[in-house]
């Protein structure tokens, strides 16, 4: 009988059965472990537009991913074509969050300052506010906010809708909650119901029903703190799957039904749209942090190494992975190679990410009550780089399943292409997003 993990390769090993051997470390190992990150500055002042921008005009938004493992800041603007021209990127290892949250102000902190200097040096622009993002725990809501209009012969205008989002600021929340954010499902006018668009109506009473997704007030005070302390300031906050969301699809997909599945380093972050309404967000305090340390156990290897294995060689169906591919390694201080094979680093990755998808399709399900997802599921985020993982999700799921780029909305002419050619990345996906988001969301 064949034995499965550590004992059935050592005992495959220890048999002669070598049959290919990888090296996971080589002789620039130490550039490589994370190379974007050692050449954050360097690699913006090649890569962005040479535009002067000294007083801070209209039209430039900056989008501020804090995330568990690097925190991204990302300055842009619309072009005419309302297409996104990213002038500057910057980049921080971050240290100070624990499972979406802030842990660590005085780190926090440094990253968010290191990140937005970075984004800035070569555009001469000082960054007076950001558009940030919120991975805590979030909490799902569906509430009435009802406004009564004294002019009634006059137009509904995006005002009215906004004096209607802040009546929602005075409803009951759970203790040590407040709103982060909230999408109107369908108006009411004069209790005709089901309107998509009220601008340009008349009437007196005007409602909706609005679906609130509420974070913990804590989580979201220390993230005004960071930025505050860093020299900026928080124009507005949405929650990462959102904000990922606004990068990776398009319009047509939310009004057929999609789903954005966001694995980040600590949290997993899930949104839903359909009929082109956001449904359902929430986070699940599980990622690619997770399969680093089950990597870890099995191997020995220290975090970074863990992760640089995944990366490097991971995938997510051991049926489809060689069975006769061995890496060597070695760990921390150690002396002797050591061996694991493609198979089995796959079957590790393959258990705890059906754990993920699965707990992540089960809200998926419980939020669409009924409806179809007819352009099924976009995975993002920095493991959805792990192969396979399309196929993964198409066999729990039952859905179509396809990774999602942040470039969809980006300017890619002469002068960008370096510069999109970088961020053709899931792990800007939540930055490019805010970004977005800062430059087109009017309401």
């Amino acid at each position: 009988m064949k034995k499965k993990g550590l004992l059935g390769i050592f005992e495959r090993l220890s048999s002669g059965q070598f049959p290919q051997f990888k090296s996971l470390w080589t002789e620039d190992q130490e550039t490589s472990l994370e190379p974007g990150l050692q050449t954050t500055s360097a690699a913006a002042a090649r890569t962005t537009v040479p535009v002067i921008l000294k007083d801070n005009p209209d039209g430039i938004a900056v989008g501020l991913d804090v995330g568990s493992s690097k925190i991204v800041a990302v300055i842009g603007r619309l072009d005419s074509d309302r297409q996104i021209e990213v002038l500057g990127i910057g980049e921080a290892v971050s240290e100070g969050l624990t499972r979406g949250s802030i842990s660590n102000l005085t780190k926090t902190t440094t990253a968010i300052k290191e990140a937005l200097q970075a984004a800035s040096s070569t555009t001469n622009l000082k960054i007076n506010q950001v558009i940030a993002n919120y991975s805590g725990m979030c909490n799902n809501l569906d509430q009435r906010g009802v406004i009564i209009r004294e002019d009634m012969i006059r137009d509904i205008r995006s005002e009215d809708i906004i004096r209607l989002k802040n009546e929602m600021d005075g409803n009951p929340y759970p203790a040590g909650e407040q709103i982060v954010y909230l999408e109107p499902q369908h108006f009411i006018i004069d209790d005709e119901p089901d309107i998509r668009d009220p601008i340009g109506m008349s009437g007196q009473r005007f409602e909706s029903d609005f679906h609130v997704i509420t974070g913990e007030v804590n989580g979201l005070n220390n993230l005004h703190k960071c930025v505050s302390q860093a020299g900026t300031g928080i124009k507005a906050i949405y929650p990462t799957a959102i904000a990922s969301a606004e990068a990776v699809v398009c319009e047509d997909e939310k009004e057929e039904g999609i789903a954005v599945i966001d694995i980040g380093a600590a949290v997993t972050s899930i949104v839903v749209y359909k009929n082109g309404i956001m449904r359902y967000a929430d986070t699940i305090l599980l990622g690619g942090n997770s399969i680093n340390a089950d990597i870890k156990q099995f191997t020995g290897l220290s975090n970074k190494q863990a992760e640089l294995l995944k990366k490097t060689y991971g995938s997510v169906l051991p049926a489809d992975t060689d069975p006769n591919e061995i890496i060597q390694y070695k760990i921390l201080n150690g002396t002797k190679d050591r061996f694991i094979s493609k198979v089995d680093l796959a079957m590790i990755i393959q258990s705890r990410m059906e754990e993920l998808i699965g707990l992540a399709y089960d809200k998926i399900e419980e939020a669409l009550k009924g409806r179809c997802l007819t352009c099924g599921i976009v995975f993002t985020g920095g493991d959805s780089r792990l192969q396979n993982i399309r196929k993964l999700g198409e066999q729990i799921t039952g859905l179509k399943c396809h990774a999602g780029t942040p470039t969809l909305h980006l300017k890619t002419n002469a002068p960008q292409q370096e510069l999109a050619k970088k961020l053709n990345d899931p792990i800007y996906a939540t930055s490019i997003g805010l970004l977005k988001m800062g430059l087109t969301k009017l309401v």
